[in-house]
């Protein structure tokens, strides 16, 4: 469940978006959701932001989410 759960999380956030979206605010975004609905389904998921090791690129670089039609 957690895994489909975070995608439809994940795809509702990037929908809603209308500005160009970094990583760590995407992840804030989702975050919050997910922690709220989990405590009010009383258990705990609580998702991570981190750079994926053994990549060789850890901490050099960030993912931009831009809106369809609204490039900078």
């Amino acid at each position: 469940m957690r895994e489909s759960f975070y995608g439809i999380v994940l795809l509702k956030v990037l929908t809603d978006n209308a500005t160009a979206l970094e990583t760590e605010r995407l992840y804030w975004a989702v975050r919050s959701h997910v922690v709220q609905t989990t405590e009010r389904l009383k258990f705990e998921q609580v998702p991570t932001h981190a750079p994926i090791h053994m990549a060789g690129h850890e901490g050099l670089g960030d993912f931009v989410f831009v809106p369809t039609g609204k490039r900078p």
